[in-house]
């Protein structure tokens, strides 16, 4: 018998329903790593080769074709594409147009364990990302959908599909923006962006 691997080249964009070339410019997503490698000292994605990272992403991407085309499968459930906001970019999940609330799915290998509602916690990235599509959109009510790759990581570590509906106060989502909009200058003048 004769057994060779061949190597796979994956590209993550090819599983996007995202079908655009990201604008240049200021992204949510860069200001909301920066918190967290700056202020969190968090170090996402440290030590993984680019293949690996497409991996995840492939990962993520198969979530949402499931969760959007399969499980909630609703014509009022729109993808918006990017949006801008005070010059940063952002593009939300998903809205829904029937009940006026915003949609955010995350498939992660973290640990079910960790307390997804702490907003200041392991899972604080996902808070600052939907109060900032919050913001933008002028939509308070939001739907986060996170399937738990790994579970709680205990005895079993089976996958877990869960589900939050969430209400976040003006207040919180207007400290939220200053805080985007504080940290995005500061990135300006440290030379970061």
């Amino acid at each position: 018998m004769d057994i060779n691997e061949v190597e796979l080249v994956l590209d993550s964009t090819a599983f996007s329903h995202e079908h655009h070339t990201r604008s240049s410019g200021l992204h949510l997503s860069n200001i909301i790593r920066s918190i967290e490698e700056d202020v969190y000292k968090m170090f996402k994605g440290e030590g993984l080769d680019p293949q690996a990272l497409e991996a995840y992403r492939i990962g993520g991407f198969l979530f949402e074709r499931a969760l959007y085309d399969i499980i909630l499968c609703d014509t009022a459930i729109q993808r918006i594409g990017e949006i801008d906001l005070n010059g940063i970019i952002m593009t939300p999940d998903a809205v829904n147009l029937s009940n006026a609330r915003g949609i955010e799915s995350k498939c992660t290998w973290r640990s079910m364990r960790h307390d997804v509602t702490d907003q200041t916690g392991e899972m604080a990235a996902w808070w600052m990302q939907m109060m900032g599509y919050a913001k933008a959109l002028n939509m308070n009510r939001w739907d986060l959908y996170v399937f738990f790759m790994n579970g709680d990581y205990g005895k079993n570590r089976r996958p877990r599909l869960r589900h939050w509906e969430i209400e976040f106060t003006q207040d919180e989502v207007d400290n939220n923006w200053i805080r985007i909009l504080n940290h995005a200058q500061w990135m300006k003048e440290a030379g970061k962006i």
